[in-house]
């Protein structure tokens, strides 16, 4: 008789449980929003590259940073942004203000690593790519202008033919003292980022230095994949990561002048490959990965 007691308030429990069930919503996907298991205990850039001593000595206080990109959010996430402007004069140019895609996740990662910089968004992507070097070399001619410190292009290949008029570009940019990380180019003062180990290529000078990269992508969060076990055979990368190395390191430049501004290119380079090491774990290899901790701490021994 007990027994049955028992049971019958079993039941009757789990059926006023079901009962008391809120009604099930309609589960909304929130772009750019990252959901995975295990975040905060894989490696990233504050582990790699030895942040946290960097901030010590500096946070980039004071040093302008430009970005050439596009989709920064510029009206909602106005607090991100220092100033900046739309080059472009196609259909892109409204995405700048409204949309929170790849410029807003190279400003929101440059804020991450030097959060005292001043950042410029500066919309200069199209289709066509004549038309974006066009909006690039009116960006640049701001930059000049407005006395940035730092411009920083996480884009695609510039072909051939428009690199050449790039570079002349970028000459201007290096008479006038302004430093360069951009992705995909040779010119010979631009600070050249890139991801581990980069395979050999034709185009591109090989880095001195790299950069660690998170092995998602922001911008299909949904399509997330662990590559981190395949990386070593350079057959599976993740989505536009190599992207975020062009902020990284500008930020990491920014920590760096904020000490001493009169440093060119060429001896932010050499700094920064003389306190360079190898991290290593089980099942990835950064060979010559920036150590910023350690490249300010031996510039504010120099002082």
């Amino acid at each position: 008789m007990l027994q049955r007691s028992l049971l019958f308030y079993f039941f009757l429990i789990l059926i006023l449980i079901g009962c008391s069930k809120a009604p099930t919503k309609e589960i909304i996907e929130i772009p750019y929003s990252l959901h995975f298991e295990n975040a905060n205990s894989r490696i990233t850039y504050f582990t790699v590259h030895n942040i946290r001593e960097g901030w010590s000595y500096s946070k980039g206080k004071g040093i302008k940073i430009g970005i050439l990109d596009n989709a920064f959010g510029f009206d909602e996430h106005s607090e991100l942004y220092k100033g900046g402007l739309s080059f472009q004069n196609d259909q892109y140019r409204e995405v700048f203000n409204t949309m929170a895609g790849h410029g807003y996740w190279m400003a929101s990662t440059l804020h991450e690593i030097a959060p005292e910089a001043e950042i410029y968004a500066l919309g200069v992507f199209s289709n066509d790519e004549d038309y974006q070097v066009e909006s690039m070399l009116r960006a640049i001619d701001w930059a000049i202008a407005n006395h940035l410190d730092i411009l920083t292009y996480s884009g695609a290949r510039i072909s051939e033919k428009n690199r050449i008029i790039l570079d002349g570009a970028l000459d201007k940019l290096d008479e006038k003292g302004i430093l360069t990380t951009f992705i995909h180019c040779p010119h010979e003062m631009n600070i050249l980022p890139s991801e581990k180990s980069p395979p050999i290529d034709e185009i591109e000078n090989t880095p001195l230095f790299n950069i660690y990269k998170y092995d998602y992508s922001t911008l299909f969060p949904y399509d997330y994949v662990d590559y981190s076990g395949k990386w070593n055979t350079n057959t599976q990368k993740p989505f536009l990561s190599i992207s975020s190395t062009s902020p990284v390191l500008a930020g990491f430049i920014a920590m760096i002048i904020s000490i001493d501004s009169t440093l060119n290119s060429d001896e932010i380079k050499e700094l920064l490959l003389e306190t360079s090491y190898t991290f290593e774990t089980d099942d990835i290899r950064i060979n010559n990965a920036v150590n910023i901790g350690a490249a300010v701490r031996s510039l504010k021994k120099e002082q």
